[in-house]
């Protein structure tokens, strides 16, 4: 369980899941956070994506509240 909060990902925990622990909603949260950071560090242009999409998220979210 440690190695795949110290070098895994959010993937690789589903994809072994049958041969993990099941973890806790907090455990869940944790290490969705900790992916993001992974992809953020690993692939620039997953970050620059991420911007655009949030960009256009807020706006159509402002318009809908406007």
């Amino acid at each position: 369980m440690l190695r795949l909060f110290a070098h895994g990902t959010w993937s690789d925990h589903k994809s072994n899941a049958s041969h993990l622990l099941q973890l806790v909603p907090d455990q869940i949260l944790k290490l969705k956070q900790l992916t993001v950071l992974t992809l953020a560090e690993t692939d620039k242009s997953w970050i620059l994506q991420m911007y655009v999409n949030l960009k256009i998220f807020l706006s159509m979210s402002a318009c809908m509240w406007a």
